[in-house]
């Protein structure tokens, strides 16, 4: 399959049949990659094997299915991958330095490189970072790849990881940082966001938040070993957000008790998520903190469940604030005096009709009349606009032509148990 060239440090990837065992075959080529870059003597050679180690990880990843690959071999090819461009990265930023001192150093060009401004600013952070928060990036995506979180070990991956990490670098032990995920004002708005939708909530219509809205609800409002409660989890989408803190959290890492309740559970995190119906009853004593993203009204309609009693299926609001009273209801009667629940709702605006209701003042008022006063607010978008589409761009146009404003803003309502 391949051919290695030792005194020019090339190896060459030639796709061809594979005779013998597929995964030894490819895991001697990833060897020999480690073995030439190791052996490199010029950034020209260093790249070529950088390109090379592309090329493979391509081939085993299109490849896999057909001949029965294992992960750990396509995940050993992207570790590889991504540790040789960090190496590349750190030798040409350590030789742009040396001709900083010394004119007559010779580097080629980032157009003779082949590397564009973008990909060297990824580059760059890349090789910049520390070997600590590189290592707790690779076994983060690592983990995520197994777990069929992933789909794609690359550059922006471990870019956006590493810029979400921000954990107290090895130069500066004293320094204190956050990572930038958390916000410092109620503005709640992500770009990139961190935590996008779990496998298996590709539909682009089905009820979802950005996961980086639970980690900045459980920083701020949430305490190290509280119960904390999703009684409306979902996919799981906290979990996640929750097994991953140490990017968010950083040196400031804190553990919690968490459950989670759905009247539906399904996604990678279900065997965690128990059966409940919350209009009914919410099986937990004292918890400290509930975090809900309840179901939209009129946005949410047999997304989740065809179930007449499934909050997101009620197309009557009289009915829907009933349901939402009986949550809240139920809330309150699970928690401790002085803790904390947040409820996360837009309001509703139909253009095509012209109705308006208010649902944040509504959700606020259910909140209240059962016993909770109102502790903080934040705001997040919900990235209506994030599409340029024509149906987006109609929508605009519909919502301008009727005077009807979009609800692109969810109000993140957090109230205290009086």
């Amino acid at each position: 399959m391949a051919a290695s060239n030792t005194n020019s440090q090339q190896l060459v990837i030639i796709p061809t049949v594979i005779i013998g065992n597929p995964i030894n075959s490819y895991r001697e080529q990833i060897k020999l990659l480690k073995e030439s870059a190791n052996k490199a003597k010029s950034i020209n050679d260093l790249l070529n094997i950088k390109r090379q180690a592309t090329v493979l990880e391509e081939l085993i990843f299109k490849l896999q299915k057909e001949y029965d690959i294992d992960n750990e071999t396509l995940i050993l090819a992207a570790e590889t991958r991504l540790r040789l461009q960090r190496k590349f990265i750190k030798l040409l930023l350590q030789l742009k330095h040396q001709k900083s001192i010394n004119e007559e150093i010779n580097i080629p060009s980032f157009k003779e490189l082949g590397i564009g401004k973008n990909s060297f600013a990824q580059l760059q952070f890349l090789g910049q970072a520390s070997s600590s928060n590189f290592i707790k990036v690779i076994t983060i995506l690592k983990r995520d790849l197994k777990n069929g979180n992933l789909k794609a070990f690359s550059l922006s991956n471990i870019v956006r990881e590493l810029r979400s990490l921000s954990i107290v670098s090895d130069e500066d032990p004293h320094s204190v940082s956050f990572s930038p995920l958390i916000k410092p004002s109620d503005n709640w708005n992500f770009s990139p966001v961190r935590f996008q939708r779990l496998d298996g909530e590709d539909k682009e219509g089905w009820g979802y938040i950005p996961g980086d809205i639970y980690a900045n609800c459980l920083w701020f409002y949430a305490k190290p070993e509280d119960l904390v409660v999703a009684p409306m989890a979902g996919t799981g989408q906290i979990k996640k957000v929750y097994d991953y803190r140490e990017s968010w959290m950083g040196k400031h890492k804190f553990d919690i008790n968490l459950k989670m309740f759905d009247l539906n559970p399904r996604g990678v995190y279900k065997k965690f998520i128990k059966k409940n119906d919350l209009t009914e009853i919410l099986p937990i004593v004292d918890a400290d903190y509930i975090v809900i993203d309840i179901p939209y009204y009129g946005m949410a309609n047999q997304q989740y469940s065809t179930k007449t009693k499934d909050i997101a299926n009620l197309t009557n609001y009289e009915d829907w604030k009933e349901a939402i009273h009986k949550v809240a209801q139920n809330c309150y009667k699970s928690q401790k005096q002085g803790s904390l629940c947040t409820v996360i709702t837009p309001n509703y605006r139909d253009v095509s009709t012209g109705k308006i209701l208010m649902v944040t003042d509504d959700t606020r008022e259910a909140w209240i009349t059962c016993g909770y006063v109102l502790y903080d607010k934040a705001y997040a978008s919900r990235r209506i606009q994030q599409q340029q589409s024509i149906a987006i761009a109609r929508m605009n146009n519909m919502a301008k032509s009727k005077r009807i404003l979009l609800s692109d803003i969810s109000e993140i309502l957090t109230f205290q148990k009086f």
